[in-house]
């Protein structure tokens, strides 16, 4: 895995693959309207590594985004494994809900599924109560 940012940082956003660069640019954005955040990217999601679970431990708000399903996906079994660590914060699982996903190119759907920066950003901003500029 790797980490970039603060790491020290109340927020922290998990991703992989290709959704990576859109969390990196959500991370700019964020700090432009105030909230300090960092980003964990996992290498290998199976198995995810236990070092990267702790990396995560500290944060308040750990937001997970994934280009994939929500429930049985790469998210909940990364909750699962700050759980079991004794992660006490805030958890917020980003990926496809049970739906089904017409076809459309891959832009489309990222946007449609807040996957993008964009939706990313807003995702935490209105979390942390704040507003997208």
């Amino acid at each position: 895995f790797d980490y970039y940012g603060d790491p020290g940082a109340d927020v922290i956003l998990v991703t992989y693959g290709r959704i990576f660069g859109a969390a990196c640019e959500a991370k700019s954005r964020l700090a432009e309207n105030g909230v300090s955040a960092a980003v964990l990217k996992l290498g290998r999601i199976k198995p995810i590594d236990p070092a990267a679970v702790e990396a995560a431990l500290g944060a308040r708000d750990v937001f997970f985004f994934e280009e994939g399903q929500q429930c049985g996906g790469i998210g909940e079994r990364f909750l699962d494994m700050l759980v079991a660590s004794g992660f006490k914060g805030r958890y917020f699982n980003n990926g496809i809900d049970d739906c089904f996903v017409p076809q459309d190119t891959v832009e489309a759907q990222l946007r449609h599924f807040g996957l993008d920066a964009d939706g990313m950003t807003k995702t935490v901003l209105e979390a942390e109560g704040g507003e997208t500029q």
